[in-house]
């Protein structure tokens, strides 16, 4: 099998755990970060992107990306304790695909972890392969663990963000190839997964106690019913941001010590018959 062979063969694998992330598989997303380690990773035998692009002698594509590398760390004055953010939905701003991977997709800064961080897309990527794939890191990162957990977009961070990344990445690069090989069919990205186009995430430091959680959103046509947004732990207090069936914000809070899950769960089955039961949430986090 040629390296272009291979660069099909594995877009279309791309292609296939995107669709089933967006019709609601919860086990896809670990499928999704080996394929993504494969077209992207910079280490012997994977790297497939490069690789075929060079051998066919075409250049390198761009992405759409954002103007400041890193995720901004005040909001409003206030501190950030943790954002995300995905591959910028305007299509106006495009950089070159390396800066792409080199650009911050989260960002950390929670007393309850071991200490400040970011991870930019490439380790976004790494992270979720070496950790949960076949190459198991000895010492799991145990704030990107709790991202597993997390929820956003009705699924959870790093699904969302792995999705995110995924969409953008097959429908530059297909459109890029598509310009130089008759053999590549553009492909159109979709934005919102769960009918929820989340721009950036952010949870902020209001000293002494408390805590404020927002994102950058937009609501689209696929939208119907009780969705969370964005969700999590802090100082061991469970708090979602969400959207109900009249597609109005609304930020929920537990109390110190009680489970993100069980709140979760409660919001979710807010609007009767909407989302997932508490059976298959357990069976999802089983499946982690």
């Amino acid at each position: 099998m040629s390296t272009l062979d291979e660069l099909e063969v594995n877009l279309e694998r791309l292609e296939h755990h995107l669709d089933a992330v967006h019709d609601g598989s919860l086990t896809a997303r670990d499928d999704l970060a080996s394929v993504l380690q494969i077209l992207t990773h910079d280490s012997e035998g994977y790297d497939l992107i490069n690789r075929a692009l060079s051998e066919q002698g075409v250049p390198t594509f761009t992405m759409p990306g954002h103007m400041n590398v890193a995720i901004e760390r005040t909001r409003g004055g206030k501190d950030v304790i943790l954002g995300v953010r995905s591959i910028n939905s305007d299509p106006t701003i495009q950089i070159p695909f390396p800066d792409l991977l080199a650009q911050e997709a989260i960002f950390h800064d929670n007393s309850t972890w071991p200490s400040s961080s970011s991870l930019t897309w490439r380790q976004v990527i790494a992270k979720s392969r070496n950790q949960h794939g076949s190459h198991v890191d000895d010492s799991p990162v145990q704030w990107l663990e709790d991202l597993r957990i997390y929820p956003a977009a009705n699924a959870d961070v790093m699904t969302f963000l792995l999705w995110s990344f995924g969409e953008a990445l097959l429908e530059s690069l297909t459109h890029h190839l598509g310009t130089h090989l008759d053999r590549f069919m553009p492909y159109e990205r979709r934005k919102s997964l769960n009918g929820i186009e989340i721009q950036s995430a952010h949870l902020l430091s209001v000293p002494p106690t408390s805590i404020e959680v927002g994102a950058d959103l937009m609501i689209t046509s696929e939208y119907d019913g009780q969705r969370t947004v964005f969700g999590g732990l802090y100082n061991s207090i469970p708090f979602i941001l969400g959207l109900n069936s009249s597609r109005q914000i609304n930020v929920m809070r537990g109390n110190q010590g009680a489970s993100l899950e069980d709140l979760e769960s409660s919001f979710i089955l807010g609007s009767a018959g909407d989302g997932l039961n508490r059976a298959q949430r357990r069976e999802m986090r089983r499946n982690r």
